[in-house]
């Protein structure tokens, strides 16, 4: 438990007396769930999924001091602390009732608010209020210009700033003109009388060579100072500053996310680093060019100089940078901008939007390092948390008239905004604002960082001053958790840590917009110091989940519990971190997703007590920000001697919302996963990426996937030559002949079935290939059948003298008179082909056929289909029969596993790998030394340096074919049979 001492402070009247407010019975509390989708669809669609998630979608109905209120899903009210304060424009609270005063006056007595072209006394007022105050700091004195927001106030300023800048430059030419004219009317006509090195020096001229003319000499200078003069103004900003997002002031903000979509309508800007200070000048002196001017004198004759000039504008600075993470700008740095300022001639701008009016215990935040501005910018906390306005501060030294009459504005000094400003300066004035945001602000930081100390793997650092703090959660890298070492590496750690303080302890915080670790906290001044204690013991427990690994106490509002119950302190066990064994070796990555939601459990024991239920919520719920996760990292070697680095990266999806999604038409938001995961194995530095469980089917066998540049494969050829293996191993632990009895393929018509049936053909001597009853799904079957035969044709022309080794339906074409006549005749396939189907005895060897029941005679039942249904009934399987399933999702009735003991039922076969490397993977049934064919295929293309695609759309015999040679040739053995359904 936290302990401080509260601070003497002033005390002052609670403005906020909120006994009276019963938002219970309040009118105003209504359903919001209709304005919430109003809201989605028609003003911000794309916050949908984010605030939703989170569990911030919420209509507030109303606000009063530090409190927020709105009614949740059972329409019961909820009390909410409010630290975000409206980005900070909420010094006074909400709905000050000072501010409210104010409201009811100018409606009360009919006051216009919009009479453009007069004078605004309150403005007037208002304007001079705040050039005393800051005047009083600096001792100059400064013109207001009003606008709407911080935005503007920005826009303004860099206008203003542009203006100051084309007015020197227009007088300098006026000057440089006046003067070449004289010079013109005294050499008219005359030949140039400058020194040719001098010329040489300038550049403009070569070496040795005397312009015909001195008005050809003074055109060539003129047209080189036209050009330096002409060059595009660059503005100065720091790396992290935010000054808005309207075209103007985007061009001073660093995000590169806000600025990039609108490059080609931003100013050029160049971002210094804040702790580099070599860099501050060498930014200024690349800014310089120079340009010439000429004098004439009697004695001395044509003298031509040059001068440097910039084409910066200005230089604008937040003294606390607000969305850059609540960071603090050092003195020395900006002693430094303020030099160079001082020394190029250009004005440095304070932006004091967010940090000024109080907020950090002065009115400005820069009076804290002793580091004057030329421009000042003022706005949020001006409007007293309703109106919107702002004020643009120039020291009138630099100001120019002009800008009175081409800078304008609709709704900037009207009467309204203006009066709410002065009774803000009032309310600051009258309750000591100042003071207590200092002193609780020191109460608050110094509890915080007291908490560092207990948890320094939880809260890195505490920044700030006053009221404007930020705590920068700590990086979680290395966190025991997968979860949360995940979500920190996306930049989303603070999101939803605030997701978890709203929900847990009712009290909303939001991340900084570019600096997503920190968390900004900006109270009103009003705040009580119980309320902070509250936050201290709010982030106390934040602190001891991420300790404790507690991802499920973290994330539990994305399973739709609301109300979070306190748990009692428990740090869960530690879950294995991948490890990288040997780096030297080629990486391969393999794609998997969650087989059912109970997994959670495994990866994250914190999940251990929730229900499948809510376990599936959190997945759904997450869907729409969740991100691919590497879980695994396994070095491979081969019997060659030959090494890989095997890693499993996880789509976070179940294998139920994979099938939902291929039902659904729309099935890119699990492509869109799918392809996230492809691109991390990308960035991981892996040259194969094997597309498991059902990423190869929602990706159409690798053919949706935008490949970054690696080696794409599903798999399928090896899960094919395995599967034909641990068939032919049932088949001997039943005890029976392959080329005894008959097995019948079903999904036969589909790529992957037709590989199946011609592998399964040279050792089977009777099939029956079965279709689905779609369009032509028969055609298929039998080109497939025709295929079949021709090749064993082929197979015994071949083998003409060794005609004892030929198997499956060779053996038993080679068994007819008919093909014995067509090899002496030296047919060809196609004839032989038409003899055989002509004579009728094809449908003796391989039966087609689109009806499931065929099966019920089949000894061994091979399925790759690719229905949703559960089409290997009871009813259609024949006693001691084998069943192979290989479909995704299983085409096996559940009941026939669970009660048909004579039934040997597996699903494909398990590869045995070499050198008995454990794949360990959280909530994966791996047995040491084991993994499924696909990842096997993964596996040996890394192996073999093979670097194209390869299962890869449709399924090519030859690679399941090459790949059975490829595992032998490394030592990859047939291990157990597969049999239980995993997928």
């Amino acid at each position: 438990m936290l302990t401080l001492d509260f601070p003497k402070t002033v005390h002052v009247k609670n403005f906020f007396n909120t006994n009276h407010l019963d938002p219970e019975n309040d009118f105003y509390f209504k359903s919001p769930d209709p304005a919430i989708d109003t809201y989605f669809r028609f003003v911000k669609p794309g916050l949908k999924n984010q605030l939703g998630l989170l569990g911030l979608d919420v209509v507030y109905n109303r606000g009063r001091s530090d409190r927020l209120y709105y009614r949740d899903g059972s329409g019961k009210a909820v009390e909410i602390l409010d630290l975000v304060g409206g980005f900070g424009a909420c010094l006074l609270g909400h709905n000050h009732p000072d501010i409210i005063s104010v409201l009811l006056e100018k409606t009360k007595h009919a006051q216009p608010n919009l009479v453009q072209g007069s004078v605004q006394a309150e403005s007037g007022r208002l304007g001079a209020r705040l050039s005393r105050r800051l005047s009083s700091v600096t001792g100059k004195s400064y013109v207001c210009i009003f606008g709407n927001s911080g935005a503007d106030a920005v826009d303004i300023a860099m206008k203003h700033s542009e203006l100051e800048r084309i007015k020197k430059i227009h007088e300098l030419k006026r000057n440089l003109l006046h003067e070449f004219k004289a010079i013109k009317n005294i050499l008219h006509n005359k030949p140039c009388p400058a020194d040719p090195n001098v010329l040489h020096q300038t550049g403009l001229f070569k070496r040795g060579i005397v312009p015909d003319s001195l008005e050809e000499c003074l055109c060539r200078i003129e047209r080189h100072n036209l050009k330096v003069f002409s060059r595009s103004p660059v503005y100065i900003a720091l790396k992290g500053a935010f000054h808005g997002k309207s075209v103007g002031s985007l061009s001073l903000t660093y995000n590169a996310d806000y600025r990039r979509p609108f490059a080609g309508l931003l100013q050029e800007s160049h971002f210094l680093d804040p702790f580099d200070k070599k860099n501050i000048e060498a930014t200024f002196k690349e800014s310089l060019k120079n340009y010439y001017t000429v004098k004439w004198n009697e004695n001395s004759g044509l003298k031509i100089n040059k001068k440097p000039i910039s084409n910066i504008t200005a230089l604008c600075v937040e003294p606390i940078q607000g969305e850059g993470g609540i960071l603090p700008i050092e003195r020395d740095f900006l002693k430094d901008c303020r030099r160079l300022c001082d020394e190029y001639g250009i004005p440095m701008i304070f932006d004091e939007i967010q940090s000024g009016l109080g907020r950090t215990g002065k009115f400005f935040a820069s009076e804290h390092t002793g580091v004057f501005g030329d421009i000042y910018l003022l706005s949020k906390s001006l409007g007293g948390g309703i109106a919107k306005i702002s004020a643009t501060l120039v020291d009138r030294d630099r100001y120019v008239d002009e800008f009175s009459r081409i800078h304008s504005s609709t709704f900037a000094e009207d009467p309204l905004s203006s009066a709410i400003g002065n009774r803000v300066l009032d309310v600051l004035e009258r309750d000591h604002l100042l003071k207590m945001a200092e002193e609780k602000g020191f109460y608050l930081k110094s509890g915080l960082v007291k908490l560092i100390e207990r948890f320094p793997g939880a809260i890195d650092s505490v920044r700030g001053k006053g009221l404007m703090l930020g705590v920068v959660l700590a990086s979680q890298k290395n966190s025991d958790s997968l979860f949360i070492r995940e979500i920190d590496r996306e930049g989303r750690l603070a999101y939803f840590a605030s997701g978890y303080l709203f929900h847990k302890n009712k009290i909303r915080v939001f991340p900084t917009l570019s600096a997503p670790r920190v968390l900004r906290l900006e109270p009103s001044a009003y705040i009580s110091y119980m309320d902070l204690d509250n936050v201290l013991h709010a982030f106390e427990r934040l602190c001891q989940v991420l300790t404790e690994n507690n991802t499920h106490e973290l994330l539990r509002f994305a399973t739709d519990e609301r109300t979070i119950a306190k748990n009692q302190a428990k740090t869960y066990p530690k879950e294995k971190k991948a490890v990288r064994i040997d780096t030297s070796v080629p990486k391969v990555g393999f794609l998997v997703h969650y087989i059912h939601e109970g997994q959670l459990k495994a990866i994250d024991p914190s999940f251990e007590m929730v229900s499948a239920k809510r376990q599936d919520r959190f997945i759904r719920n997450m869907m729409s920000v969740a991100k691919p996760m590497h879980i695994s990292s396994t070095d491979i070697t081969s019997i060659s001697g030959k090494k890989i680095n095997f890693n499993f990266i996880v789509v976070p999806i179940t294998s139920r919302h994979m099938v939902e999604f291929l039902k659904d038409p729309g099935i890119s938001p699990a492509l869109n996963m799918v392809q996230d995961a492809v691109r991390k194995a990308y960035e991981m530095g892996c040259e194969v990426v094997g597309l498991g469980q059902y990423t190869s089917i929602i990706s159409n066998n690798g053919l949706l996937i935008r490949n970054p540049g690696l080696t794409i494969t599903t798999g399928n050829s090896n899960t094919v030559a395995v599967s034909v293996r641990a068939i032919l191993k049932a088949v001997l632990m039943k005890g029976l002949n392959s080329s005894c009895i008959s097995l019948s393929l079903v999904g036969a018509a589909g790529n992957i079935g037709a590989s199946y049936s011609k592998m399964i053909s040279n050792y089977f001597s009777k099939i029956n290939l079965v279709g689905s009853s779609k369009s032509g799904s028969l055609e298929r079957l039998e080109s497939i059948r025709s295929q079949i035969i021709q090749s064993a044709y082929r197979t015994l022309v071949e083998n003409r003298s060794a005609s004892d080794t030929n198997t499956g339906i060779a053996q038993r074409l080679a068994e007819s008179p008919l093909v014995k006549r067509l090899i002496d005749e030296k047919a060809d396939q196609q004839s032989a082909w038409e003899a055989i189907r002509v004579q009728g005895m094809v449908n003796d060897i391989i039966s087609v056929s689109t009806d499931i029941k065929s099966i019920d005679q089949s000894n061994v039942i091979v399925a790759v289909s690719n229905s949703h249904k559960k089409i290997i009934r009871n009813a259609f399987v024949r006693k001691n029969a084998i069943i192979c399933d290989a479909s995704v999702p299983s085409a096996t009735d559940p009941s026939i596993i669970r009660n048909r003991e004579d039934v040997l039922f597996f699903t494909g076969g398990i590869v045995k790998l070499p050198n008995q490397e454990a794949i360990q993977v959280p909530a994966y049934p791996l047995p040491k030394g084991q993994v499924f064919a696909c990842m096997a295929e993964t596996m040996l293309l890394g192996l073999s340096g093979i670097r194209e695609n390869f299962s890869y759309g449709d399924l090519k015999i030859t690679n399941v074919e090459l790949i059975d040679c490829l595992a032998k040739h490394h030592g990859f053995e047939l291990g157990p049979l597969k049999t239980n359904i995993v997928f």
